[in-house]
Parts: C-alpha cells; structure tokens; sequence
C-alpha cells in the first residue's frame, strides 16, 4: 500500500485586520493505491479544513506557504492515522457492483 496526500485548493481572505492573502481553507485529497498482479486499487477520502484566523504574531504571509507548511497545519487538525487506517479498510473491502447499478439506475430516474 502506498499512501499520498494531496493539497487540491486553498481559499483566500483578501484582506483581515491588516493582513493581506489569507488562507482559511484547505480542500485535500488523502489516496491509498495497491498494486498486486492481479488487480490495481484506488481509495479515497476528500475533505476541506477551515483554519482559524490568525492574528499578526502568528500570520504566515502568503509567500512563504508552500505544501510542507499546509500539510504541517492540517497535521495539527486531522488524524492521519486514522485516515490511513480508514483508507486501508476501503482498499480492503471489496466493491459491490451492484451498488453502482442503483447509483446509475437514480442519475437515470432524476434525468427523465
């Protein structure tokens, strides 16, 4: 199993309290993938974090975010054991192909 954490998008505040460029919200991405010789798996979980504001002794300007300084706030917020242990149970359980049926058997009721 190989695990990866993605950053998809941040939100902005353009301005607050005389700081400019604002990141309040991380939407992410967390995947599990596994290759055996028979099959190639793929989970995932979404989610978006809302930070709290800052004020000016803890403010980090925009500039000087990249993704290890995003990634080291959520690791303050989020689980990621847990999420790891929730992404494996997915990867584990097999997918019923009848659940997709219904899936498209709504999309095609609410269509017509």
């Amino acid at each position: 199993m190989k695990f990866s954490f993605r950053i998809n998008r941040v939100e902005k505040i353009k301005e607050y309290n005389g700081m400019e460029d604002i990141i309040h919200s991380v939407h992410w991405t967390y995947v599990v993938t596994e290759f055996t010789p028979e099959r190639q798996s793929l989970r995932a979980i979404h989610g978006v974090e809302n930070l709290e504001l800052p004020n000016s002794e803890n403010f980090t300007p925009l500039s000087s975010v990249d993704y290890y300084v995003l990634k080291g706030w959520l690791e303050t917020v989020l689980d990621f054991k847990a999420l790891e242990d929730r992404l494996a149970f997915l990867l584990s359980v097999e997918m019923n192909p009848h659940a997709l049926n219904i899936i498209e058997g709504l999309d095609k009721l609410s269509q017509e």
